[in-house]
């Protein structure tokens, strides 16, 4: 399926009530208030916006996390889902930042010390640290073009965060 295809709000609006829907009545159980059920079934159920789409509807969250990491060719896809999906706080601080998750190299330079994170001692995903990670990422996109800039480059820029900034010797 293309991203385009992946966009349109009743391909998941059906597999929410069809194909999906015994995992999203798992994932995400119905509250007992009526006024609370509507919020949450109109949320998970349906795909009003772009916002949505990526972030809330049970069937189209799992797709565009899949897509993500399959646009990272740096980092095995097995891998890299592994280490996306880990940490759900995490996960929120990528996806709900589009200009992160957009920009591939960024992305995929994120995604892999993730990885080695993940394989090591997982100091990235403890919540202070990711935050002022990505707190320093966005103060280097004030002044530096990120999406202009190669894998290797966009790595350096973390290595140096990450070593200096952070001051985290081992992932």
């Amino acid at each position: 399926m293309s991203p385009y295809e992946a966009r349109d709000e009743r391909l998941w609006t059906y597999l929410s009530h069809t194909t999906l829907l015994e995992h999203a009545r798992q994932r995400w159980p119905i509250p007992a208030d009526d006024n609370a059920a509507v919020r949450h079934i109109a949320k998970h159920f349906f795909a009003r916006d772009k916002r949505q789409v990526e972030r809330d509807n049970v069937g189209s969250r799992l797709w565009w996390m899949a897509h993500l990491c399959a646009r990272v060719t740096s980092v095995e896809r097995e891998r890299a889902l592994r280490a996306f999906l880990f940490r759900s706080d995490v996960r929120a601080n990528l996806v709900e930042r589009p200009t992160t998750s957009q920009c591939s190299e960024l992305f995929g330079a994120i995604l892999h010390k993730l990885a080695l994170s993940l394989e090591g001692g997982k100091h990235l995903f403890e919540r202070s640290i990711f935050r002022k990670l990505m707190m320093e990422i966005n103060s280097v996109g004030g002044y530096k073009l990120l999406d202009c800039l190669s894998g290797p480059q966009v790595g350096a820029i973390l290595d140096d965060i990450i070593d200096n900034k952070l001051n985290i010797s081992r992932l």
